[in-house]
């Protein structure tokens, strides 16, 4: 990459639209905390290790020549020091994972996962997975079994009231169906002796996963806090955790205590480990709200610049510049009208429905309408060249040479017309 093109400006606009800023500053503030505890943890990073660390990075980001790396760190508004103790930052944090990983989160990972909608269907596909590959078939008698026999014990007798905690569950039919044969399969394995799914699937096939990583990080931050509540003076009331979980029901339309004592027993949660979960989550919110105010927002800015997520970030949007140059190159246009749907489309996500909310929105995160406009229209530069260059031909072109992908769509189809027709 050439760094005399960064945009530092473009790159952290971009990041906030995106949504990935916050999370990247508060990780940062994290990672300034696990500096503070590193030793008492038993974590030390050598000079050696800082070395080689450095090295490994610099060659990741093609800074081959000391000129490049002075016009990286000048772009980025940093300097050498900055950029050794942000990499020192990060490597505790790798370490504290690589040591402590196991012990903290990963045997409370599963139930945590199930919760988040998104995940949950992954896991429910890994889960199958995992039952067909060991030779167990399931009956289409036993899925109505299943699903029956949750519906009697939650008391769910009346289809409107299924479907309406269908909805509060975040599921479609075909969701609930696929969740009952995940969980058929999940009990078939463990009759077998077989590990339903462990620590290592869950990393190999999710690891990458932003959500799960943002999971992952918060267990163990909410670990690390509430190992060090008397040194960082934080406290969590239960007249605050009453409010977390009132505000946590609304949100998620958990309104009927039957229907928030179903959402529990469906994620395999007892009321207890949920409260937990959410003394986690006050933790951290105090936390960096405390740090936030003792700190310096600009000295924080800098140091999350030296961030594997930020320079995650930085390749993406390249690439996205990128894509937005070959559609250019291609003679695609967008039009007035399609800024403005694509606009209104990013604000209703946002819920940023009236013009105080946006206005409000932009001063919060310190951005112009020139950026969220320049968001926008490289959205659909992007979509746009992908519907152009993804034809019909190569479509098929591409299903012709990759058989498995070929075999999953025959089987998707059969089954769609197994459920019209048998």
């Amino acid at each position: 990459m050439e760094w005399r093109e960064l945009n530092l400006k473009a790159i952290e606009a971009f990041a906030k639209i995106k949504g990935n800023y916050q999370n990247m500053y508060s990780k940062t503030l994290f990672i300034r905390l696990l500096g503070r505890f590193a030793e008492n943890l038993g974590i030390t990073v050598s000079d050696e290790m800082l070395q080689d660390y450095s090295n490994l990075v610099r060659r990741q980001l093609n800074l081959y020549k000391v000129e490049d790396t002075e016009v990286f760190f000048a772009k980025l508004a940093i300097d050498q020091e900055l950029w050794e103790k942000g990499l020192e930052n990060e490597l505790v944090r790798e370490l504290l994972n690589l040591k402590f990983g196991n012990k903290f989160y990963l045997g409370d990972l599963w139930k945590v996962l199930r919760t988040i909608p998104e995940i949950r269907d992954n896991l429910a596909d890994l889960l199958i997975a995992r039952g067909k590959t060991a030779g167990i078939e399931i009956e289409e008698q036993e899925l109505q079994a299943i699903s029956d026999s949750f519906r009697r014990v939650a008391q769910l007798h009346s289809k409107d009231e299924f479907l309406s905690c269908l909805e509060a569950l975040g599921l479609s039919l075909e969701g609930w169906e696929k969740q009952m044969e995940a969980q058929i399969y999940y009990q078939k394995l463990i009759e077998k002796n077989l590990p339903p799914l462990t620590s290592e699937d869950l990393l190999s096939k999710l690891g990458n996963n932003l959500v799960v990583i943002e999971v992952m990080n918060e267990m163990l931050q909410g670990e690390l806090l509430s190992s060090h509540l008397k040194e960082l003076e934080l406290e969590i009331g239960d007249e605050e955790v009453q409010n977390y979980l009132d505000s946590f029901r609304r949100a998620n339309k958990l309104h009927k205590s039957k229907f928030f004592l179903i959402w529990l027993k469906f994620n395999e949660l007892s009321l207890e480990e949920f409260l937990e979960f959410i003394k986690y989550r006050l933790l951290i919110q105090k936390f960096n709200d405390s740090e936030a105010k003792s700190v310096n927002k600009e000295a924080i800015a800098k140091q999350l610049r030296v961030s594997k997520e930020f320079f995650n970030t930085i390749a993406e949007y390249h690439k996205l510049k990128a894509s937005v140059k070959k559609a250019q190159e291609l003679g695609i246009m967008v039009s007035q009208e399609e800024l403005q749907e694509e606009s209104d489309s990013q604000r209703r996500i946002k819920k940023l429905h009236n013009s105080t909310d946006f206005k409000n929105y932009l001063a919060n995160q310190d951005l112009s309408l020139d950026d969220w406009s320049d968001f926008v229209e490289m959205q659909i530069y992007q979509r746009k060249l992908r519907d152009q260059l993804a034809t019909d031909d190569k479509i098929i072109a591409y299903l012709e040479k990759n058989k498995v992908l070929r075999k999953l769509i025959k089987d998707d189809i059969l089954w769609e017309w197994e459920e019209k027709n048998l």
